[in-house]
């Protein structure tokens, strides 16, 4: 719960900062840990109930599949997708040190950037 927390401040004060008009979110999914489930989607209902519906910004929520293939991200296995993640946000961006997250959230942000344009 401390975690969930001090995300949802960091978060706030980021939307303070960026003031966005719309918002992608990655869908939760199950993969063999109901807790981790459990715990990302009590926070993506947090996100969008006490940020984004207070706040009239207006979003989406994306599955996982749909943003990976429109930016080719591959593998069958999660390590072996993060790393791909990875690799793709080095080779188009030039960032050397980048985690997995935000390689994730730079792709997901092309791809909603992409979308948008269409």
């Amino acid at each position: 719960m401390e975690r969930m927390y001090q995300m949802y401040f960091k978060i706030k004060e980021l939307f303070e900062v960026i003031k966005p008009d719309y918002v992608f979110l990655e869908d939760t999914q199950y993969q063999n840990n109901f807790a981790s489930f459990q715990a990302l989607s009590q926070f993506q209902g947090i996100i969008m109930g006490g940020l984004l519906f207070e706040k009239n910004i207006g979003f989406q929520i994306v599955q996982p599949t749909t943003w990976k293939s429109a930016v080719g991200v591959h593998g069958k296995k999660r390590k072996e997708q993060k790393s791909s993640a990875i690799q793709i946000v080095r080779t188009m961006f030039g960032f050397k040190d980048i985690s997995e997250d935000e390689a994730e959230a730079i792709l997901i942000g092309k791809w909603a950037s992409e979308t948008l344009l269409k």
